[in-house]
């Protein structure tokens, strides 16, 4: 079984697509130069690097005070991975330093970290 061979083009009907495709792109191109692209925005944020230099501005504290303390608390809430509390492996993303404790193998630097917060650091505070 042999497929039918492909009806040969008239070369009227070559002209004709020619023709269409040589419309196209020129209608193409004709969009394209009257709409020029807009120009690209400088989106990175706007830094002063220089500051005030040698003319800071005026400012004071209400009530004229000339000390202002911020306390800034972090505790530690014990939602982390560990080995103790049957998870696969101890966090190694959340502490200070790195660790290379594998799988199933508790991680006695981040165990202490996290169990610093709570029930040691927290009483302190």
């Amino acid at each position: 079984h042999h497929p039918m061979p492909p009806a040969a083009a008239s070369p009227l009907t070559l002209v004709a697509v020619a023709a269409a495709a040589a419309a196209l792109t020129a209608f193409a191109l004709r969009r394209r130069q009257r709409r020029p692209k807009p120009p690209r925005r400088d989106l990175r944020p706007k830094r002063d690097l220089v500051g005030y230099g040698s003319t800071p501005p005026a400012f004071t504290w209400p009530n004229g005070a000339r000390l202002a303390v911020n306390f800034a608390i972090n505790i530690e809430e014990g939602s982390e991975p560990n080995v103790l509390d049957g998870d696969s492996a101890s966090t190694a993303a959340l502490c200070e330093c790195p660790s290379d404790a594998p799988p199933g193998v508790r991680d006695l630097a981040a165990e202490s970290m996290f169990e610093y917060g709570s029930p040691g650091g927290g009483w302190r505070v």
